[in-house]
């Protein structure tokens, strides 16, 4: 489906959804501003959006299997909108032909260790669970602590302010939800030690 011109309405969900064992797809040259959300293409591996008009990366997020993308040639994509990518597609290895495993690992773990560390700190500092927790206190709570999140956590050079700035407010309203429902495990764990040899 390369090289027709198509846009966003010329890919209908419902029908897309039936290709549950498309491996790839070319979609190259079109005038896509956006890739179709909730489209689900669980065997999907290899996606080519080269020469688009993107504008909005998170609409990939469906594709949790995506390992090779490319998207070369969309003017609108900034540096921080291929910092989510590789939050956002977890198995990501190749993007624009470039190895980014590497990078994508120290997106996924390093700095979001980082992140989280500085967002427990805002909240230990200026905020508290109400007592008792309502439905009405904890919306408030929450909304206010991901505005006070976003405004305080800096970090990384400027380019990326925008991707730490999404980052924080995605991983603020998960740690509230890891203290209101402590059976979640949160997103960052330890990994496990590694085990002696006899």
């Amino acid at each position: 489906l390369s090289k027709l011109t198509l846009k966003l309405e010329d890919l209908p969900v419902p029908l897309l959804s039936r290709l549950s064992a498309l491996e790839r797809w070319d979609l190259s040259g079109n005038r896509l501003e956006e890739f179709p959300r909730r489209l689900e293409l669980p065997a999907l591996r290899h996606l080519d959006l080269s020469d688009n008009q993107m504008e909005d990366v998170t609409s990939l997020e469906a594709l949790s299997g995506l390992e090779e993308l490319k998207l070369e040639d969309n003017l609108y994509i900034t540096v921080s909108d291929n910092h989510k990518l590789m939050v956002l597609l977890p198995k990501l290895r190749m993007y624009n032909g470039k190895d980014v495993t590497s990078s994508a690992n120290h997106l996924r773990f390093v700095y979001s260790a980082n992140l989280r560390t500085r967002i427990v700190a805002v909240w230990e500092k200026h905020f508290r669970l109400p007592d008792p927790v309502t439905t009405e206190k904890l919306s408030a709570l929450s909304k206010d602590f991901v505005i006070a999140a976003c405004q305080q956590v800096r970090f990384g050079p400027s380019s990326v302010s925008d991707f730490t700035k999404w980052r924080v407010a995605i991983m603020a309203k998960e740690y509230l939800v890891s203290l209101t429902e402590p059976t979640k495990e949160p997103e960052i764990q330890d990994s496990p030690e590694p085990k002696e040899t006899e």
